[in-house]
């Protein structure tokens, strides 16, 4: 999956592949926030 967001996104350099990493990395910590806060346990782990 990783090698087509690359290839949709244009990405080549191992600076935009990490950049892009750390952002999708900080949403879904952002999302396991939020399915905590509801008490979510099951979904929060995914």
């Amino acid at each position: 999956m990783a090698k087509a967001l690359y290839k949709y996104a244009k990405l080549s350099d191992s600076e935009s592949k990490s950049e892009l990493h750390v952002e999708l990395c900080e949403k879904y910590l952002r999302e396991c926030d939020e399915f905590l806060a509801k008490g979510d346990y099951v979904q929060a782990s995914e």
